[in-house]
């Protein structure tokens, strides 16, 4: 199913959802967090790995949480 087909779906639902109504990620994953900074995944896993990017890894897995990743951005700019 594409996402226009998925759309149609939703739209003919008798009981209306909007995509307002999907709750907004709370983590970013470290290619997303990659895409995010303009970086290779090599790259994000270093600085994840260095403790620059704020991050938790669950087992193998590392997560970025979006409210942490947004304000070390934000201290990141304020700094330079």
């Amino acid at each position: 199913m594409n996402g226009h087909e998925l759309l149609t779906k939703l739209r003919d639902r008798e009981d209306p959802t909007s995509l307002r109504d999907i709750p907004a990620p709370q983590v970013y994953t470290v290619a997303q967090v990659a895409g995010l900074l303009g970086v290779g995944r090599g790259t994000a896993y270093e600085l994840i790995r260095a403790g620059k990017i704020p991050a938790k890894q669950i087992g193998r897995r590392w997560i970025v949480p979006c409210e942490a990743f947004h304000t070390w951005l934000t201290d990141l700019e304020a700094s330079a």
